[in-house]
């Protein structure tokens, strides 16, 4: 399992990227691009790497 520290951001901040995301997938070649669903977006702050998932708490 690969761990990560994240922030989710508020939704207010969701919406207006959301917004952007639009306009950017309007231009040439964007439907080339793999883009994910806004539910899932965050601001990674450090990986943690591959864990065991053994040594992972219930």
């Amino acid at each position: 399992m690969r761990l990560f520290v994240a922030v989710i951001p508020p939704a207010e901040i969701v919406a207006e990227l959301a917004a952007e995301v639009r306009r950017l997938k309007a231009l040439p070649g964007a439907d080339r691009l793999h883009w994910t669903e806004a539910a899932g977006w965050h601001f990674t702050l450090a990986f943690l790497g591959e864990t065991d998932e053994a040594v992972l708490p219930e």
